[in-house]
């Protein structure tokens, strides 16, 4: 599966550095400089990661966060917030606690942006697999022709 991430900042020399790095190692790579473009962009892409620069010219990414992660079709989106100007402790846990996944300090090194990346996509793994497994459980026990019932020990 060919990961699908999205990256919005409004400083073009960032979309093009990180949009290269993340291409160059193989994921499916798609940029927005604003709010509206990240919210088109989400509807049309539906993206694993989104990587969301907190200050944007049109809406902060700490509330664009909090919009997507309250609507039930793009909540399970993992979000990582950068920011180069918001890097003190009140802004990181403001925008951790509207639902952010990750935030990410700038200028990030390459090598830590790919860390925190990876280490992001285990997790969307570790949740797929999570749901898979629930769902073959509710399947087996919802289509037995034996009789089946759930006891807590």
């Amino acid at each position: 599966m060919k990961f699908k991430i999205l990256v919005v900042d409004d400083d073009s020399d960032i979309l093009v550095a990180m949009g290269h790095l993340l291409k160059s190692n193989n994921f499916f790579v798609r940029t927005a400089t604003n709010g509206a473009d990240c919210m088109k962009a989400i509807g049309e892409v539906k993206p694993d990661l989104l990587l969301l620069d907190v200050v944007l010219p049109d809406i902060n990414g700490v509330d664009l966060c909090r919009e997507i992660k309250q609507n039930p079709l793009f909540s399970s989106i993992h979000i990582l917030l950068l920011s180069g100007t918001r890097n003190q402790s009140e802004n990181i846990v403001d925008g951790l606690e509207t639902g952010a996944d990750g935030y990410i300090l700038k200028p990030v090194l390459n090598k830590e942006l790919l860390a925190r990346v990876n280490a992001a996509i285990r997790i969307i793994e570790a949740e797929i697999e999570l749901k898979e497994s629930e769902e073959k459980f509710r399947s087996l026990f919802e289509n037995s022709t034996i009789g089946m019932s759930l006891t807590s020990p």
